[in-house]
């Protein structure tokens, strides 16, 4: 007990040590070795260079030394991946009997690592994961378990090239690529067979979409699968259905205002025209001014209008009653 919060002070170059049965209900006062294993188990009082009931070493640093020995459980449990990826780190989950109240760590009671013989190139399987077999450095007592790591193959896709043809038409030769592959591995290294892509159609299939499958490939570590494309990479066309016309291209603006420009200067001519006619038949009283051009006089001669000669005098009009004649 150390209520007062004493310290301990050897002479130069000396140590101190604190013997001890349990460290249960002990009251340390802030005193602290300062150093790596600050408290060492299964030491007898009296022990010199070896702890007689755990076989560790003393080292000539301060320490707290007890009988007693705590019990340290840890394991790995079982764990999953994937061919080709690295293994996962492989440290304990929830270690419990840790006196991290006395500052222990888990490096003072527990040395060397979970190991197992898959690496990354490792085939698909089931490995043995093992625990650490050094004893502990500071005397606990260790229940340790190992686990199970287990190797899932990896997966490859079957990629078919999209085809478009007629209905009535059979189907053209399809193809496609198998993709996926790790540790740089390729279709002739890691697979055995030869891929093949077919599709569930023929020439009387209706018009619509369809799937590209592939297949014929084997592999030990891959399994294979299709790519989501493949559901309707086949398409096939109506006969009767013309291909859609060409987006008409729009003029450019210089060659629209020209039109504009020819449209606007055809309606004045023929508004000059139409002005022309009118001018050259006229009516004056109940008389008819006729232009009759002959090579001897261009004189206009007027005329009785009568209903026997309104229409011989209307050269120009298909009717007696037109506004022309």
């Amino acid at each position: 007990m150390n209520a007062g919060a004493g310290t301990l002070t050897p002479g130069a170059g000396g140590v101190w040590r604190v013997w001890a049965n349990t460290w249960v209900g002990e009251t340390r006062g802030g005193l602290a070795p300062g150093n790596p294993l600050p408290n060492l188990y299964g030491c007898a009082f009296g022990n010199v260079g070896t702890c007689g009931l755990s076989g560790v070493a003393i080292p000539a640093t301060n320490h707290f030394l007890y009988v007693q020995r705590p019990t340290l459980v840890a394991g790995v449990g079982n764990i999953v991946r994937t061919y080709g990826a690295a293994n996962p780190p492989l440290n304990p989950t929830a270690p419990t009997g840790l006196l991290t109240a006395l500052g222990d760590t888990l490096a003072d009671a527990l040395t060397g690592g979970f190991s197992t013989a898959a690496t990354q190139t490792s085939p698909v399987g089931t490995y043995a994961i093992n625990p650490p077999t050094a004893p502990s450095p500071s005397g606990y007592l260790l229940e340790l378990s190992g686990g199970l790591l287990t190797i899932n193959p990896a997966q490859l896709v079957y990629v078919a090239n999209p085809v478009t043809r007629n209905q009535g038409v059979a189907n053209p030769p399809f193809v496609g690529t198998v993709t996926g592959f790790v540790l740089g591995e390729t279709l002739t290294s890691a697979t055995s067979g030869t891929a093949v892509f077919t599709s569930p159609t023929d020439a009387t299939s209706l018009p619509g979409s369809y799937a590209i499958n592939g297949s014929g490939l084997s592999a030990a570590n891959y399994t294979f699968t299709q790519a989501a494309g493949n559901l309707t990479a086949l398409t096939v066309l109506p006969v009767d259905t013309p291909p859609p016309p060409p987006p008409t291209p729009t003029p450019p603006l210089r060659r629209q205002l020209r039109r504009r420009l020819r449209h606007r200067l055809r309606h004045r001519l023929r508004l000059r025209h139409r002005l022309r006619l009118r001018r050259r038949h006229r009516r004056i009283g109940p008389h008819r001014l006729v232009r009759i051009r002959s090579p001897a006089s261009s004189a206009i001669r007027p005329k009785r209008r009568s209903s026997m000669t309104a229409t011989s005098a209307c050269r120009r009009c298909a009717r007696p009653q037109d506004r022309h004649c």
